[in-house]
């Protein structure tokens, strides 16, 4: 047998080996050939052509799924940061309702010291409006109905207004309330804004450390150069927020539209 008969005789050996393994890879016998017959190949050339195009094929197939796992983990991070963020909103509108209502019932309790029925009521009614466009069911808070009286100075009102430690601070307010009814009783003659003032000035005289300007800080911290030594920070900033906050603060700040630091530090629930 010469050389050109035992090479035809090897090809016949290997054809089916050939054959099975383009079948691994998709190929298909003629007769068993469902597409265009004209893109039909034999399997020695279907596999030389498997050889060359597949590995490019994996790694686009592999690019592909690391961008679709990418893409997966990244939407999944969003999503954990709203569920987190409206959290934090949920948390912020609850102390703001806290606060106002405190504001409120403050002033529901001045107009009932002075027996102001007007002012009671018309108190009552915004603790009911306030009560009424919050999202939680609140029980309200019972009504209590005065006798008439003659309606009180309003100065009570702008005093209350201009004074906002009144409302904030409840050491400040139980002393001012004592210290009125007190002054009311030693100095019946007293006009009320007279008596107010008084009232102010000793509850400044028992806190001085109260009543230090709230700006002084913050304005240091705004003006003083970057990096300068000595630079005072506003006690509520986000340099003083705890690691786990501004870990937080940061993604809502990348995250959510038009959020930024300065927000999340005004409605994070500070610890004093």
């Amino acid at each position: 047998m010469d050389d050109a008969e035992m090479l035809e005789a090897a090809s016949r050996e290997n054809e089916p080996n050939i054959e099975a393994r383009a079948r691994t890879q998709g190929w298909r016998p003629k007769e068993e050939f469902r597409g265009d017959p004209a893109k039909w190949r034999p399997a020695d050339e279907f596999l030389k052509a498997a050889e060359t195009f597949m590995p490019v094929a994996i790694e686009r197939n592999r690019a592909l799924e690391n961008r679709v796992e990418k893409a997966t983990a990244e939407i999944a991070d969003m999503k954990q940061v709203m569920s987190d963020f409206r959290d934090f909103a949920s948390r912020a509108e609850q102390r703001a309702y806290e606060r106002a209502k405190a504001e409120l019932l403050a002033k529901r309790d001045v107009a009932v010291s002075h027996a102001d029925t007007e002012t009671f009521k018309q108190v009552d009614r915004e603790i009911a409006e306030l009560d009424r466009q919050s999202t939680p069911v609140r029980r309200e808070e019972p009504k209590r109905e005065t006798p008439s009286a003659p309606k009180v100075d309003p100065a009570i009102d702008a005093w209350i207004s201009e004074n906002r430690w009144f409302n904030s601070d409840p050491v400040l307010h139980n002393l001012a309330k004592a210290l009125d009814a007190e002054f009311e009783r030693s100095r019946p003659g007293l006009e009320i804004a007279d008596r107010l003032a008084a009232v102010k000035s000793e509850v400044q005289r028992r806190f001085p450390e109260k009543f230090e300007n709230p700006n002084r800080e913050t304005a240091t911290a705004v003006s003083a150069p970057s990096g300068s030594v000595g630079r005072k920070v506003a006690k509520h900033s986000y340099e003083n927020l705890p690691p786990e906050a501004k870990k937080a603060c940061d993604k809502f700040v990348k995250t959510i539209p038009g959020f930024k630091a300065e927000d999340y530090v005004r409605d994070y629930e500070w610890n004093d």
